[in-house]
This record gives structure tokens, C-alpha cells and sequence, in this order.
């Protein structure tokens, strides 16, 4: 190969060296971790060890002339020879009589080389490989980018508000922040009202909404379903709360243009020095949970109240299994009582907690559990330690009204439970005219739909079904129509007044006549005075249950009550 086409293979390699060097700089400027220079040196060993096994040689051939009369440029030459093996031609000499007497000297040497071929190959690959890695490495941005993006609005996302955190907790500017958790106040109705995908086209733009009211150095993000995260300036708070108190949203469904004005309740983590993104968002969580069942209080700020209140949350879900391993959880009965003859006629099972002697209400607990699907379990707990009381009293030969148990409304989703509480009485041999089971009356349309399967699965039974808070729903009158229900509980709202007023009186006797008329019992609970007897006298409810007659008893205490049968109350008739 001679030296010309070696200076074009030279330029070659030039040009892919200048485009290697510039696809390189591209490279290190992208912020990405891959580690370029550890792969280029390791190809390069790779190369050399090529050339090595091999045993490409570069021989260089020096040619002069020792004869005086002839000038030595004219004779002298220079040239490259590939290809050259094996390792005693390392170094050779040789001198040449020529005929015309001249005499020439040949001095030649080897030396392991890597060829310009080679190197135009190294050369492309190094090109090839960078080109590789900064595809891969904006791949990797564009995947990053999915990572923090919510798919269903566009908007960052639970991965991107932790990210963001983080920054300003390491560059130590989080003090100058505020963590909020937003939830779209009673969402469901949009879904109810227009179909889903409409329905996410509201959310999605509620979501632009939200990203309109912050600063470049805010940050708004979905955290699933109708939940956001929001990491506002302190100075910005009370701007961006005035602007979500109610956000119209227009839409079109169907040729139809709707217009949802939707509020939210919010819960406010005011940031502390080195507090942690996450430890403020907890807090504002929980506060938002708090806001939601708290009447007229959709904004509330974290307090160390609400952090106690939080710390007894997570401390009854953490002890719960315990508790249900150890048999904690006790039946206590409280006695539902006719007023005119003051018979015991029937009985609610209520659970509570033994904790180290200490018994816990359900106040304490019932409410936690039913933000869990620990609630079902302690439903299942709670209807055999009723089973088993029930089959003590009658080892006893003792006369047992009907014992009521409260089933949480989340047991309803699962289709089958109608036949698992049949099931339960069965293993237990209960007389299903021994048991009702009380539900909460709901808003929900589609936990309506629930109920209504239920109630008529039970009924095929022959178990009996109570609507428990009877007068709490906006639907109530519509349930009593379409609910197959054998039982009515009226709400103790309905009772717990100072006065009676006539409307008042007209209202109770018009939902306990219509019961009546619909074949259902009547009770009201709550009743703890001797006015409030007075008054379902007049309004003709005769069932009653609470605190004037008793207290929720324990089943040693009420066995000494069934013992007994009635009470003996003074009280004007």
C-alpha cells in the first residue's frame, strides 16, 4: 500500500475523528449518567488486542546510497509495507553492491502498528457508539419525562412533586413552601351525570385549571383519581385558595353544554425548616381527611392536634390484626325496647375494644376501619362472637329477642355476602329469625344498587334487613318506595331537639305511618329522655332504643337483663 492512499485513509479518519469528537461534546452536555469514557478506553483495548492477535507489523524500509558521485536524494526512497508477520524480522540491515559499483544500504524495521484500516473502523465504531448512547440517552429523557407526566391529564405527577421536594430540600429553600392535598368535593355526581369519558375531560381540565393558578417555581400534581398535591409559596397560599374555593368547568355531552361548579376541600401543610416533602405531605393528607368530614371546614391547616389525632390512626390500623388474633374486639348489647310494655323486643350488637383492661368505643376505632377494608373483617369477627353469644344464652333456656348487627356498607360490593352470613349462621346453627342485619341508608347511586341486591338476597334467606340512620340521605323517601327493607330506624337527629314543634311532630308520624304502611317495623334510636318518650308516644312509635333505658351492656350484663325481660320505667303515658 503506498503512502498516497494512506494519506487518504488518513483524512478519512480525520473527518470521523471531528464528527466523533462533536457527537461527544453533544453528549456530555445532555446531564445523563452514562459513562462514555470508561466505554471508549475499554473499546480501545479491544482494538489493541485485535492488532496484537494479529500481529500486524509496520515495516519501514529505508533506502540511502553510499556512493559519493551520486547525490544522495536522487537514490534515496522511503515507503510502508502492511501485513508484515512473524517476529524475527524485527530489525534487519542489509547493504547492496550495485553493478554499476554504487553500493546501497536497506535498513528495515518492524513495529506492531495499528493499521489506518483499523483505525477507520475504531473510528466508525466510536461514532456508531456514541450515536447509540445519545439515542438511548434521549430515550431516557423521553422515559423520564413518562415517568413524572400523569397520563390521564398531562400534568406532573406524584414521582415529579417528590422529585421537586427533594431539590428544594437539598438546595434548603423548602422552608419557603406550603404542601396542600386537594380533593374534588363529591366528584361522583359528575360521573353520575354525564358519561366517564366526559367525565375525565372535566377532570382533566379542572387539572389545567389548577395549573393556571401557581408560579413557574410551583408545582401542581395528581396523585390518582380526583386527589392533587400541590407545593405552593407561602406568599401565594391565601391567592390560590381564593381562586379553587369554586372552579366552573363547560362542557358539551351530548349537544349539551354543562356547566359543574366544582368545590374541594383542602388540607395545608405549612412547611417548617428541614421538614421532609414527605413528612409534609402526610400531614396535609391527613388533614385533608379531616377537612372531608368536618361540616363547613373545606380548608384546615396541619396542626400538632391533627398530627396526634393521625399518630391514634395509624396506631389502630398497626394493632388491629393483633387485636383480632388475641380476641380484643368484645360484643356489647344495647336493648331496643317497646314503651308500653317495656319488653325487651329486640337488641343491637356494638363492638368494642379490650386493650389492657381498658375498654375502647367505637368512636375510637369504627371509623378508621372503615377507610380500610379492616372494617369487613371485624364485621365477620363481630357476627360469630354474636353467634356464639346467642347459642350460650339458649344453652341458658333463656327467651332471646332478635340480635341486630351492623354490617358496614363496603361488604356490599362483595356479591356473595348475603350467602356467607347465611353460611356463618348455618356453621353456628342459629335460626336465621334470631338475626337482622342493619345497613346504612346511601346517597350513592351505585352503592343503591348494591344495597337493593342485598336486601333481596337476604330476604330469600329469610334473614331480616333493617335501614339503620334512617332520615341522614338525601334519598330517604325514594328508599322506602324502592327498598324491600323489614325494619326502619329513625336517625336520632330527628329527636334530639329542645322543643317539639308541630312540624316537627307531623314529620316523624308521616315516615312512621308511611313505614307502616309498607309493612315495615319502626324504631327510633337515640332516645334518652323522658320528653323524647313522650314524643314518639305522640307520633306513634312504640319501639325505641337508648340511654333512658340503657347503656350498651356487656354480655355477662346482659344476660342478667334477658334474665329479668323488662324494665319497670316511671314515665307519663
Amino acid at each position: 500500500m503506498i503512502e498516497e492512499n494512506g494519506s487518504m485513509l488518513e483524512s478519512g479518519l480525520d473527518e470521523l475523528l471531528r464528527q466523533y469528537n462533536q457527537l461527544l461534546e453533544l453528549f456530555q452536555g445532555m446531564e445523563e449518567s452514562y459513562e462514555m469514557n470508561g466505554l471508549i478506553e475499554k473499546m480501545n483495548r479491544a482494538f489493541r488486542q485485535v492488532c496484537e492477535d494479529v500481529c500486524v507489523k509496520r515495516l519501514q524500509c529505508d533506502i540511502v546510497t553510499l556512493h559519493d558521485e551520486i547525490l544522495a536524494s536522487d537514490i534515496n526512497a522511503h515507503f510502508v509495507v502492511y501485513e508484515a508477520e512473524g517476529e524475527e524480522f524485527d530489525n534487519i540491515m542489509r547493504q547492496y553492491k550495485m553493478p554499476a559499483g554504487e553500493k546501497l544500504q536497506c535498513s528495515i524495521s518492524f513495529t506492531t502498528y495499528m493499521p489506518t484500516e483499523l483505525q477507520l473502523a475504531r473510528a466508525k465504531c466510536i461514532c456508531e457508539l456514541v450515536y447509540l448512547y445519545m439515542s438511548r440517552a434521549k430515550m431516557g429523557i423521553a422515559l423520564t419525562d413518562a415517568l413524572h407526566r400523569d397520563l390521564v391529564t398531562g400534568m406532573p405527577n406524584t414521582k415529579a412533586f417528590f422529585d421537586f421536594g427533594d431539590k428544594l430540600f437539598n438546595e434548603y429553600t423548602i422552608a419557603d413552601y406550603c404542601v396542600l392535598a386537594l380533593n374534588i368535593s363529591n366528584f361522583k355526581y359528575v360521573n353520575q351525570t354525564v358519561p366517564f369519558n366526559v367525565g375525565t375531560s372535566v377532570l382533566v381540565r379542572y387539572a389545567h385549571k389548577l395549573l393556571s393558578f401557581i408560579k413557574p417555581d410551583e408545582l401542581v400534581t395528581r396523585s390518582g383519581g380526583d386527589n392533587f398535591n400541590i407545593l405552593i409559596k407561602k406568599e401565594s397560599l391565601n391567592e390560590f385558595l381564593e381562586n379553587v374555593k369554586v372552579v366552573p368547568i363547560d362542557i358539551k355531552a351530548g349537544g349539551i353544554k354543562t356547566r359543574f361548579e366544582l368545590s374541594c376541600y383542602i388540607g395545608v401543610c405549612v412547611i417548617e425548616t428541614r421538614m421532609s416533602i414527605q413528612v409534609a405531605v402526610e400531614n396535609a393528607v391527613s388533614t385533608m381527611t379531616m377537612a372531608k368530614h368536618t361540616p363547613y371546614s373545606p380548608v384546615m391547616y396541619y396542626t400538632e392536634e391533627i398530627g396526634e389525632k393521625q399518630h391514634h390512626i395509624n396506631q389502630v390500623r398497626a394493632k388491629f390484626a393483633q387485636g383480632i388474633d388475641n380476641h380484643e374486639f368484645v360484643a356489647y348489647y344495647q336493648p331496643k325496647v317497646n314503651i308500653l310494655t317495656q319488653k325487651i323486643i329486640g337488641m343491637e350488637a356494638l363492638a368494642r375494644w379490650e386493650v389492657d383492661g381498658r375498654i375502647i368505643g367505637p368512636g375510637q376505632f369504627v371509623n378508621i376501619l372503615e377507610n380500610t377494608r379492616f372494617i369487613m373483617e371485624l364485621d365477620r369477627y363481630m357476627l360469630r362472637q354474636v353467634c356464639r353469644d346467642i347459642k350460650r344464652w339458649e344453652s341458658r333456656r333463656l327467651e332471646i329477642p332478635r340480635v341486630s348487627f351492623n354490617l358496614s356498607r363496603i361488604n356490599l360490593q362483595n356479591t356473595n355476602i348475603a350467602d356467607e352470613i347465611a353460611a356463618v349462621l348455618d356453621e353456628y346453627h342459629v335460626d336465621y329469625d334470631k338475626v337482622e342485619i342493619e345497613v346504612t341508608e346511601t346517597v350513592d347511586s351505585e352503592e343503591f344498587i348494591y344495597l337493593a341486591n342485598f336486601i333481596e338476597k337476604m330476604k330469600h334467606h329469610g334473614i331480616k334487613v333493617s335501614i339503620d340512620d334512617f332520615g341522614t340521605g338525601y334519598s330517604s323517601l325514594n328508599l322506602l318506595k324502592k327498598m324491600n327493607a323489614d325494619v326502619l330506624k329513625i336517625d336520632r337527629s330527628f329527636i334530639n331537639l329542645e322543643h317539639f314543634s308541630e312540624k316537627d311532630e307531623l314529620m316523624v308520624r308521616s315516615i312512621v305511618n308511611l313505614a307502616e304502611a309498607y309493612g315495615m317495623e319502626v324504631i327510633t334510636e337515640g332516645v334518652e329522655t323522658e320528653e323524647q318518650i313522650e314524643f314518639m308516644l305522640k307520633v306513634g312509635c312504640h319501639n325505641v332504643q337508648g340511654y333512658f333505658f340503657d347503656r350498651p351492656l356487656s354480655k355477662e350484663k346482659m344476660t342478667e337483663r334477658l334474665e329479668i325481660g323488662q324494665y319497670d320505667k316511671k314515665f307519663t303515658v
